[in-house]
């Protein structure tokens, strides 16, 4: 024990003392420092991934409003159409409606024409009985101053002749009466078969009329449904109207929003890759400034400044770059030549307890082989 304190109070292991804690001093303190970093670390990734989850969401919203606005469009585009077809259906009802308005005013002036040619025939019709009751009075006193003459035939022999005479104008008289109340009969009996198709060609244009106003009462209300549907339509129309409007507002309101949120998603997006990247870097055990061999004698040497030094047995060797990411190793830039090695190179790699193992890939000459670390530079 004396031996020992002798021997700790000498320079020499007092000076190895106090580099011994100092190390271990310095190592707690690298190791609290980069627990609080990986905590910082930790805390700023999962921040970035809230307002990343937050900005998906604030796009899939706005996703959704274009969604709507085009169903709005399409909406507004089928009930202009349906407008276009009620307004040529009016359209149609419309000049249907004049064309039976036109026939009923024809059906209406020929039905007063022919009520003026009925009346023009029920006058003369009344004139011809007027003149044939004229020829019945006619006859009628003729046959009385007959009778007359007769009765005076008898008492008056002087006057026979006068009476025969008489007689004979007489009959002249009655026959000239008689054939005109043939030529009357026939005149009337003309006149009753005008009259008879006055009367038939009235009812047919009474019946074009019914027709006529049955069609004209039919197209009115076909019009005043087509004007109901139009403004029904109408109505729709303006209420689409105001509700895109509305989305037109509010996607110009938001417009700007989205893209301040999609640049800040772009940029927050790029900050948590470089936190990402930087954290696997921190986490990721280094392989880099070591020399790594094969048991066949391959020998890999890897540099922090990012290039490669690879060498066989016989002393052959090629440098160039190296990058080691995502799990892959790319050899490239490479100067020199080791067998049929080509480069640039990519390698699969797995970690193992002492270096990395190389898998298979195409154009990887180094498949399969183990490195395990032989000394750090």
């Amino acid at each position: 024990m004396t031996d020992l304190s002798r021997r700790l109070r000498e320079p020499l292991p007092l000076v190895l003392l106090v580099l011994a804690v100092a190390g271990w001093i310095a190592f707690v303190a690298m190791w609290i420092n980069a627990g609080l970093s990986d905590r910082q670390q930790q805390e700023t990734l999962a921040l970035l991934t809230s307002e990343r989850d937050q900005l998906s969401a604030t796009l899939a919203e706005r996703d959704r409003t274009h969604g709507q606005i085009a169903q709005a469009n399409a909406k507004l585009l089928d009930v202009e159409q349906q407008l276009g077809s009620v307004s040529t259906a009016f359209t149609a009802a419309s000049t249907e409606l004049e064309a039976r308005q036109n026939e009923l005013a024809q059906a209406v002036t020929h039905l007063e024409d022919t009520k003026s040619a009925t009346q023009g025939l029920i006058q003369q019709a009344d004139a011809a009985k007027q003149l044939l009751n004229e020829a019945a009075s006619r006859q009628a006193s003729i046959q009385a101053e007959t009778e007359s003459a007769s009765r005076q035939l008898s008492e008056v022999d002087t006057r026979l002749t006068e009476a025969r005479r008489q007689e004979q104008t007489a009959t002249t008289n009655v026959a000239q009466m008689a054939q005109e109340v043939a030529t009357n009969s026939a005149t009337l009996a003309d006149l009753q078969s005008e009259l008879q198709s006055s009367r038939t060609e009235l009812l047919e244009a009474q019946d074009r009329l019914a027709q006529a106003k049955l069609a004209t009462e039919t197209a009115n209300t076909a019009a005043q449904e087509a004007q109901a549907k139009l403004a029904d339509l109408t109505q729709a129309k303006t209420t689409l109207e105001t509700q895109v409007a509305a989305y037109s507002e509010q996607l110009t309101t938001l417009q700007p929003q989205v893209e301040e949120l999609t640049r800040n998603l772009t940029q927050r997006s790029t900050a948590l890759q470089s936190v990402e990247t930087n954290i696997a870097q921190a986490i990721a055990p280094s392989l880099n400034g070591t020399t790594y061999e094969t048991p066949s004698g391959l020998k890999l040497t890897l540099l922090d400044t990012g290039s490669f030094t690879l060498s066989d047995s016989l002393n052959r060797q090629v440098s160039g770059s190296f990058v080691m990411a995502e799990g892959e190793l790319t050899l490239s830039e490479a100067s020199g030549r080791l067998g049929a090695a080509q480069f640039p190179m990519t390698c699969p790699y797995s970690e193992t307890e002492d270096g990395f193992t190389l898998g298979q890939a195409e154009g990887c000459v180094l498949s399969d082989l183990t490195f395990a670390r032989s000394e750090p530079l």
